[in-house]
């Protein structure tokens, strides 16, 4: 059983993993029934297709982000926790310029 979620459609999803993990799918799934390879990529999407199970119901706590924006919010959080802490005693000078440094430091994290 493999059970996971992509935040790109279904045929992107399997196209990333047969093309890139060629080798891990097959080490993964070589001995299930009737396994047909990860290439090409169509007789494997319907082997999937035939053995898939639909899940009912899926719950996503943040269903806009992907997992990338939730792993850069976790560590932003410890960042902004000590901006926050420091903020109150600045000046509005020293604050600018240290919102501004927090913002050039963060970036890629906002």
């Amino acid at each position: 059983m493999f059970e996971s979620n992509y935040n790109g459609t279904f045929d992107q999803y399997i196209d990333s993993f047969a093309n890139i993990l060629t080798l891990g799918m097959s080490l993964f799934w070589g001995s299930s029934y009737g396994f047909p390879s990860p290439k090409p990529v169509t007789r494997f999407i319907e082997y999937i297709h035939a053995n898939e199970f639909v899940a009912d119901h899926y719950y996503s706590a943040y269903p806009t982000a992907t997992t990338t924006m939730v792993v850069s919010a976790l560590a932003l959080e410890k960042a902004h926790e000590e901006f926050r802490r420091v903020a109150p005693s600045l000046s509005p000078e020293q604050f600018a310029t240290a919102f501004r440094d927090f913002l050039s430091k963060e970036q890629t994290r906002l």
